[in-house]
């Protein structure tokens, strides 16, 4: 791995530059932005709210310089010496579903049962990351007295922590019916699909003293993500072992010959 030192220059009072910020060789996020918390191997407390890039598409692949990293410091007055590698992978392997991702899904239902009441609130009832919103149905709204409020049950073919999540759904302005039903479209897979399969081509950052590259290899295993499988290098046909980091993206852990 490439080790550079960068020293930013700020005023003297600022406590940040006592510090040194030791940063990871691959970062994965699961929000639209990736923050300097994100990029930092180390205990060392980083400000909030500094935003270095946004986050590339679902399993897509970024790089994020050092000169990069330093411009958005000090565009912050903020002193660190960074150390780590020159070229950072920021992997994007799910992002966090939001309240209004939901909205529609749950209005086209009380559309469709032709209710006048609206959606005024919906709350996610945990932290649910995902792939693709197009993948997620709604299956049951169903009024609960107690709360005061609906509960909405809804399914996902594309999510990595989840297969289904409920989530609280309040209506004003109208009238809705007790329950709502909608047609089940068939069951779902309990495993996410994998990320890499069996014969297929990928990209294996391998990264080392000095060095930092991405070959093409040919995965020998089926994968999930953050599964170690084993892959063959095409043009050296070596034999590796490697972390899967995102759809056809892998990090090299280790060689067998």
């Amino acid at each position: 791995m490439i080790t550079a030192g960068l020293v930013l220059h700020a005023p003297a009072s600022a406590e940040a530059g006592k510090e040194t910020l030791t940063l990871k060789a691959v970062v994965q996020v699961a929000t639209d932005e990736v923050m300097l918390r994100d990029l930092v191997n180390s205990n060392v407390v980083v400000p909030e709210g500094i935003v270095i890039c946004r986050t590339p598409d679902a399993g897509a692949v970024r790089t994020v310089s050092l000169a990069e990293i330093s411009a958005t410091l000090k565009r912050h007055d903020i002193a660190y010496t960074l150390r780590g590698p020159e070229q950072i992978s920021v992997v994007r392997m799910a992002r966090k579903l939001l309240a209004a991702d939901l909205t529609p899904l749950i209005e086209n239902a009380l559309h469709a049962q032709n209710v006048s009441a609206e959606v005024n609130e919906v709350q996610l009832q945990a932290a649910i990351f995902v792939k693709d919103i197009n993948g997620i149905q709604l299956r049951k709204l169903k009024f609960d007295p107690a709360i005061n409020k609906y509960r909405a049950w809804f399914a996902m073919a594309d999510a990595p922590h989840a297969g289904t999540f409920e989530a609280l759904v309040a209506l004003d302005h109208g009238v809705a019916p007790i329950e709502i039903k909608l047609l089940k479209t068939g069951a779902l897979s309990s495993q996410p699909p994998a990320q890499v399969k069996r014969g297929e081509t990928a990209a294996m950052l391998v990264d080392g003293a000095g060095f930092s590259a991405t070959l093409s290899v040919i995965c020998l295993e089926n994968g999930l993500a953050e599964k170690t499988i084993r892959v063959r290098e095409q043009a050296s046909k070596r034999i590796y072992r490697a972390q899967v980091i995102g759809p056809g993206q892998l990090h090299a852990v280790s060689r067998e010959n």
